[in-house]
């Protein structure tokens, strides 16, 4: 057995199908509330977004930094969301 399809099918057995479906759209929403929260970050940062303008991350480029990094965890988070439990 190809070692993708083992891991695979033990993460599988580690949990039931209603656990993983349950799972996949709370990851899928967590991720995507990472990605738009980084990319709100990033553009504060980045002085292109001044909302709210009272706001201590404006035009600060370590919260482009700290943006960027989020969204990139959020998108990973989307993407391995897709990924978990039975291939359809």
């Amino acid at each position: 057995m190809p070692r993708r399809t083992r891991h695979r099918r033990i993460a599988t057995d580690l949990f039931s199908s209603a656990a993983i479906n349950m799972l996949k759209p709370a990851l899928r929403i967590f991720g995507i509330a990472l990605v738009v929260s980084g990319l709100l970050w990033t553009l504060q940062g980045l002085g292109i977004l001044m909302w709210p303008s009272q706001s201590f991350m404006l035009a600060q480029r370590e919260w482009a930094l700290y943006g960027g990094i989020t969204a990139g965890i959020g998108a990973v988070i989307v993407v391995l969301s897709g990924r978990i439990g039975p291939q359809k």
